[in-house]
């Protein structure tokens, strides 16, 4: 009887567990579904608020080093164009030189110059001597800037005399007369060179200078200088447009987007380069923090659960199966407990409460019953004597 006891209370109490282990697997997959659809929609909130955080600041750190770029380089234009309309007003045969030896010119030009169509001689400062067949109108600043009609500028140079990054400005000189010449000037742009280089987003990316058909203007890399955006990124060169777009560069990913250098008189853009993976780190850092938090959630939630359900559910369960056992067994004096409680578990209680009084009633009636037969066989015992 003992063994068959042990195993009708193992086999409730497998029976308690296993209801209990299934509660806190839905529980714990309903936490996990939960949270993982609150982290997915929180991560695609935070992804594209990070996106366009970083197009913001691409935009602004392109239009503030563009409009830095575009002011230095007014300056210099400007004092062409000066020169320019001096020129108009000096009567034929007259040195402009002295134009040139001023010291704003000294200060901001390597060298001015200019180059006279009547006869092709060329006045500049500091003066040097030219070769004897040197012409003017063959050269190609010259040529150009009467080609486009206006104030032009060549594409930065390294100049072999001085070895630095120098570009030239040009401008013709007409008057009512038609062509009088050209006057030029070439000026040394470490100004820019330094400050396209200190563009670097915290150390994130890097800017650099580009020409409207691709050509690298200035750029950290100075073997990439005169080169093509071919050159620079030989797995896929991306396209000059204001959309940030993802490129492959010295084995990593880079977001690249071009800003264009609004007020000159050249096609310039500055170009924008910067780490995906060091662009995007706060976003990585969150889906970590999202995944841990998901993760803490879930072992909390099971272990919340675990004891609330062995408090309220399990235990009330196993109370009352092990008093259904000893009622089965005929033992009528096991205590009901959970009877005031006002759910399932309670009515649960209850019906095992009648189950008891009806044990109790039976029992009762089996007693009498037994007394009855015993008081039965006394008569026939009585009578057979008699």
């Amino acid at each position: 009887m003992t063994s068959k006891n042990t195993n009708k209370k193992s086999l409730y109490e497998k029976l308690t567990k296993g209801v209990m282990a299934k509660a806190l697997l839905v529980a714990t997959a309903s936490v996990l579904v939960v949270f993982t659809l609150f982290s997915t929609y929180n991560d695609r909130i935070k992804s594209a608020e990070t996106a366009a955080d970083i197009e913001v600041v691409l935009k602004s750190v392109g239009a503030t080093t563009g409009e830095g770029v575009r002011d230095w380089l007014d300056a210099r234009i400007m004092l062409i164009s000066s020169a320019a309309d001096y020129a108009r007003t000096i009567s034929d045969g007259t040195d402009p030189v002295y134009l040139f030896k001023n010291k704003v010119f000294v200060e901001n030009f390597l060298s001015s110059y200019i180059g006279m169509e009547s006869d092709g001689a060329t006045y500049l400062w500091p003066h040097v001597e030219l070769p004897d067949d040197f012409d003017p109108r063959q050269r190609p600043w010259y040529k150009d800037a009467v080609k486009k009609n206006g104030v032009m500028l060549t594409e930065p140079y390294l100049d072999t005399s001085t070895h630095q990054m120098i570009i030239s400005a040009a401008e013709p000189v007409k008057t009512n007369k038609g062509l009088k010449g050209v006057v030029a000037g070439d000026f040394a742009i470490k100004t820019i060179v330094d400050l396209v280089a200190e563009t670097n987003f915290g150390g994130k990316g890097y800017a650099y200078l580009v020409s409207k058909d691709g050509k690298i203007l200035v750029h950290n890399n100075m073997d990439l200088i005169g080169k093509t955006l071919a050159d620079a990124y030989p797995n896929g060169a991306p396209a000059i447009a204001q959309d940030i777009v993802e490129v492959e560069e010295a084995g990593k990913t880079s977001l690249v987007t071009f800003v264009p250098i609004e007020g000159l008189p050249v096609d310039w853009y500055v170009a924008l380069s910067m780490d995906k993976d060091l662009a995007y780190a706060a976003l990585y850092e969150f889906r970590i923090s999202a995944i841990v938090a998901t993760l803490l959630a879930a072992v909390l939630m099971i272990v919340v659960l675990g004891f609330f359900l062995t408090k309220i559910v399990a235990l009330p369960i196993q109370n009352m199966t092990g008093a259904m056992v000893r009622l089965a067994d005929g033992d009528h004096d096991v205590d009901i407990q959970a009877l005031g409680r006002k759910d399932e578990i309670g009515s649960m209680a209850e019906a095992v409460l009648v189950f008891k009084q009806n044990a109790i009633e039976q029992e009762k009636m089996r007693a009498q019953q037994q007394e009855e037969e015993q008081a039965k066989q006394r008569r026939v015992e009585r009578v057979d004597q008699l």
